[in-house]
């Protein structure tokens, strides 16, 4: 547990720019302005802003890299994330048929699906 927290904790949350992948730079020629984000950032921007449409200064401080590369910086986050619920799902399926995790049968069966 300890592990899957600290790695966690790594990929929402990276304690440096370095750590959270790339960095996009972008200059405007015109007015001189220079704006740079990390991958995590973008894809903060992407989640809580373009998606949630709950934060609008993470989406605002993303805005001028565009959509594109906001969705970029969070598909390794998502891919991550998803891959990591599998694995949680599959532990789970196997503490629960070796008799460990006690859960109705049909927590395991009812199937789940997003209409």
């Amino acid at each position: 547990m300890k592990a899957t927290r600290a790695e966690w904790r790594f990929r929402v949350e990276p304690s440096t720019p370095e750590e959270a992948g790339y960095w996009v730079m972008v200059s405007d020629m015109a007015t001189g302005e220079d704006h740079s984000l990390d991958r995590h950032r973008l894809a903060m921007a992407w989640i809580y802003g373009d998606v949630v449409h709950h934060d609008t200064e993470r989406r605002q401080e993303g805005d001028v890299f565009g959509l594109f590369e906001r969705f970029r910086g969070t598909v390794p986050l998502v891919a991550w994330a998803m891959v990591g619920a599998i694995e949680l799902l599959n532990c789970i399926r196997a503490l629960h048929q070796d008799g460990v995790l006690q859960l109705r049968q049909e927590v395991i069966d009812e199937p789940v699906a997003l209409k």
